[in-house]
């Protein structure tokens, strides 16, 4: 009994062994995966209705067809659109393709993906500091106009309020120069009014002292001769006529001056 047992056991174990060196192939939705050892076809799930096909079999079967397994099925429900034809059967080729696609690492460009992604990532780092660098440049560069500008603007109205206070300077000073010269203008107007009214008043003295000595020289009282009487009042009347004409003068220079007195 003992011996059985032990062949029983050993006949579980080859069988193990051989299990797990067969290679599956399924195909799910129209789509062929594999190999698969008898491990890793656990873990798809097969239901009844999954096809299989592994080498020595003529065509694809349903695993609830296969003996083997039956133990690895689990009751899902088959799905709407099922095969419309049983997917050929894998060939040497496509199966040595499938074994490359699986051995050979995935790349994107050419690169492996975590290069591709440690390159990208450096790209979009130099990238944000390139834009970022830009920014803070033209930042700069605004300022810098800005104070410029202000500066300038701050120039013009100093230089502004500059040739303001100058043109006020200027207009006071010709303000103070213009009444300086009315000032003296006024007063070298009375002064001359002030001397042609001195003038006024020996002028007409002098003419009326010229006026009596005419009536003086005009009356027969002195004893002289006709020809010297004629001399002296002709002499009296030429002083007359001076002082006739000079106040004449200077009344006309007056009125000019002072029109209204």
């Amino acid at each position: 009994m003992n011996q059985n047992k032990y062949l029983d056991l050993s006949q579980k174990s080859n069988i193990t062994i051989f299990l797990s060196m067969k290679q599956y192939y399924i195909s799910i939705n129209n789509e062929q995966i594999g190999p698969l050892s008898f491990d890793e076809l656990k873990e798809k799930k097969i239901s009844s209705l999954t096809m299989v096909w592994f080498e020595g079999q003529t065509d694809w079967e349903k695993a609830s067809e296969i003996d083997e397994l039956k133990d690895l099925l689990k009751s899902i429900p088959p799905p709407i659109n099922t095969f419309s034809q049983v997917p050929p059967l894998p060939t040497n080729e496509s199966q040595t393709s499938i074994e490359d696609d699986e051995d050979e690492p995935v790349t994107i460009m050419g690169l492996s993906k975590n290069v591709f992604y440690t390159v990208l990532t450096l790209v979009l780092i130099t990238i944000v500091i390139i834009v970022l660098n830009s920014y803070q440049n033209k930042t700069e560069q605004l300022q810098e106009i800005n104070n410029a500008t202000e500066t300038h603007n701050q120039q013009l109205e100093l230089q502004q309020k500059e040739i303001e206070e100058q043109k006020a300077r200027i207009a006071e000073q010709e303000k103070i120069e213009a009444e300086r010269i009315a000032r003296e203008r006024k007063q070298a107007i009375e002064n001359r009014l002030s001397e042609i009214t001195s003038q006024l008043n020996t002028s007409y003295k002098n003419l009326e002292k010229a006026k009596q000595k005419l009536n003086d020289v005009s009356a027969f009282k002195l004893l002289r001769t006709s020809s010297d009487r004629n001399q002296q009042i002709n002499t009296a009347q030429s002083y007359v006529d001076y002082y006739t004409v000079e106040i004449q003068k200077l009344e006309t220079e007056y009125e000019k001056i002072n029109p209204n007195k």
